[in-house]
């Protein structure tokens, strides 16, 4: 009975635990909760495995430290907390720790300004409702951005629309995506090859991308005609 109310005890306080850093670490760590995925996963599986954690460790506590009485207990008991907790920080540390952070450049954010341009042909749109692009990254689920158009200043190059954009940069990641949504309701990928965490050679504006007769995107929808331009932009503080 004593080994048993131990580990119920001190596993109830590691599934608190594992739920409060499970919810951190997944926020950290952008996991969508489209759906409820997010909840889902911390209340369903990184829960119960605290408080797994918390049963194992409650009984070989109680089992290291025998003998009758309320101050054996107490300290079996204070011995199995403690070592869950430790256990928990370290874990739950590591991982916020390793959790995806904004890229810097000299010690400040940075924001991606890039153009898109048109296919040949195609009008400007009455409004952002009509067009929009998103900046995301594969494995990052809640970190989709819709970037910011600057529909007045429109310029034309080549006898092409081209509207200026900017999205700020969340996460370090390789696997960079712009999105974009046209007035037909189709969504064209661009596979940016952009560092995780860019250097002064990002500054520069590329060329407009993807040539002709070269694609920009693993999908299978290509990039409907669009070509994009793009660099980095160093954000002041405050």
């Amino acid at each position: 009975m004593r080994t048993l109310l131990i580990a119920v005890l001190t596993g109830a306080v590691g599934a608190v635990l594992a739920v409060i850093g499970g919810d951190l670490a997944t926020r950290a760590h952008h996991v969508s909760n489209m759906e409820g995925g997010r909840a889902m996963l911390v209340l369903y599986a990184i829960g119960p495995a605290g408080a797994l954690l918390g049963i194992i460790v409650g009984i070989l506590a109680a089992r290291s430290i025998p003998g009758p009485g309320f101050g054996a207990f107490a300290k079996a008991q204070g011995i199995a907390l403690v070592l869950t907790g430790v256990v928990s920080a370290v874990v739950f540390g590591f991982a916020l720790w390793r959790a995806p952070r904004p890229p810097k450049l000299d010690g400040q954010s940075l924001t991606l300004e890039f153009e898109i341009r048109f296919p040949p042909g195609r009008t400007l749109p009455d409004s952002a409702s009509d067009f929009s692009a998103v900046l995301t990254s594969r494995g990052y689920g809640d970190d989709r951005r819709a970037a910011d158009l600057n529909l007045d200043a429109t310029t034309l190059s080549d006898g092409r629309i081209v509207i200026p954009a900017s999205a700020f940069l969340f996460t370090s990641t390789r696997q960079r995506f712009l999105i974009v949504n046209d007035l037909e309701d189709k969504h064209y990928w661009f596979d940016l090859p952009l560092a995780a965490r860019p250097g002064r050679e990002a500054e520069a504006w590329t060329d407009w991308w993807p040539k002709p007769g070269e694609t920009a995107t693993a999908d299978i929808h290509g990039n409907g005609g669009f070509q994009i331009r793009y660099h980095v932009r160093k954000v002041p503080p405050g």
